[in-house]
């Protein structure tokens, strides 16, 4: 834990790079559509792609090349260097994927597919877990019970389609509420005529 520790704040780096990109051009671009402006709402999502993808180049390439000094500036040791660095090196590989995901869900927001974003990272952290999971020589499970992704992932759907349908019948339950709020306006409204 200590050696991933000192990985934070490279990690954070390539993030807070991804989110000053997207952020502004998927707020440039929304601004774009309003106003009726495809063409030049297309230029910013290309651009942003492309400087993700640029900079995550960059990016990688150079913590690749002082990976060990940059380490030991944010506090790695002797002891904790070798398995930051390991983790790292593993982290960097996925760098231009991870600028391109984490920056084009902004875009799908932006456009007003929350839904569409929210499972998008949703995928990406399962993804992450599974990673986790699947790493060789190491016991993810603290349990004696032996560790069954595919049955936690049976169980995570069954969740989410739970809470779907709680959502559909709160949906049902404001409608239903809505109309009889509306239903006492209309006798208020017309005993106050009466009067």
């Amino acid at each position: 834990l200590a050696g991933l520790g000192v990985c934070f704040p490279l990690i954070m780096f390539n993030t807070a790079i991804c989110i000053l990109i997207a952020s502004g051009s998927s707020a440039l671009s929304t601004i774009k559509m309003g106003e009726g402006n495809n063409k030049d709402a297309s230029k910013l999502l290309n651009g942003s792609f492309t400087l993700l993808i640029a900079t995550g180049i960059v990016l990688m390439a150079v913590m690749y090349l002082f990976l060990s000094p940059m380490l030991m500036f944010f506090g790695g040791s002797n002891n904790t260097l070798p398995y930051a660095v390991e983790y790292m090196e593993i982290y960097l590989l996925g760098t231009v994927v991870g600028q391109i995901s984490l920056g084009m869900n902004y875009f799908i927001n932006s456009q007003g597919y929350a839904r569409v974003g929210m499972i998008s990272v949703l995928c990406g952290a399962i993804d992450k877990a599974g990673g986790i999971l699947l790493i060789p020589g190491e016991k993810p499970c603290p349990s004696p019970q032996p560790c069954h992704p595919e049955q936690d992932m049976r169980a995570l759907n069954q969740r989410i389609k739970e809470l779907e349908k709680k959502v559909e019948e709160l949906r049902d339950y404001k409608a239903k509420w809505e109309g009889h709020i509306e239903l006492v306006r209309a006798q208020s409204g017309s005993s106050d005529r009466d009067k």
